[in-house]
């Protein structure tokens, strides 16, 4: 299979994941196939996974190789040229804006800050919104006007004030800091309570979401 049909299987794919809402169009097509604990999606390319069963099927021909002269022959005509080189892929971290959430998280556990991507198992809708968020793919003000040339001023369509980023959005408008930043303060503080209550035997709350008391 030559290269321009691995190409086209993958935009099939990715179109197909696009569709279903498992990958956003504008997301960084090179996290899309790095491997989770590093910061990806985890999809295995096309190329990946022939190059993968072409290197066993040769390391199994030449351990079968001293048994057969069949093989032995394939294995003395075989030029080195016959085997695809594998070329290094460069790296979506290296890619602005892409890489502009791993770029800013470098001074934290990058492990653990792409734990969720192995173990929260979420939706693919949810699991490929977040990733575009995190790749500034979403279109903010500050993108359409900084980068799709879209439109002029760039600030927040809520606080009017500052550019609208994604980053903005999550935890610097000062519309939403009594409202929507207080209620996932207050979730994250109700996980914490939970587990404390677990670890010394108190009572837990029946739901997540059930306010806890003042003191306990």
């Amino acid at each position: 299979m030559g290269r321009t049909r691995y190409e086209a299987t993958e935009i099939e794919t990715r179109k197909l994941l696009t569709m279903h809402g498992g990958f956003h169009h504008r997301a960084s097509t090179l996290r899309l196939y790095t491997r989770r604990n590093e910061g990806g999606q985890g999809l295995m390319s096309v190329r990946a996974t022939v190059q993968d069963k072409t290197t066993k099927i040769q390391e199994n021909v030449r351990k079968m190789a001293p048994k057969g002269e069949l093989l032995s022959e394939y294995l003395r005509q075989q030029k080195p040229d016959d085997a695809e080189e594998e070329e290094e892929e460069p790296s979506w971290r290296d890619k602005p804006p892409h890489g502009m959430y791993h770029r800013q998280i470098e001074v934290a556990d990058s492990k653990k800050s792409y734990q969720w991507l192995e173990k929260a198992g979420l939706k693919d809708s949810t699991e490929a919104l977040i990733t575009a968020a995190q790749e500034q793919a979403l279109s903010t003000r500050s993108i359409e006007a900084g980068i799709y040339h879209t439109r002029q001023d760039p600030r927040c369509r809520l606080c009017k004030d500052t550019p609208e980023t994604v980053q903005h959005i999550i935890a610097g408008c000062k519309m939403q800091a009594g409202t929507a930043y207080m209620e996932r303060h207050n979730q994250v503080a109700g996980m914490v309570y939970r587990n404390i209550c677990t670890e010394y035997g108190l009572e837990v709350p029946r739901s997540e979401w059930k306010t806890p008391p003042k003191v306990v």
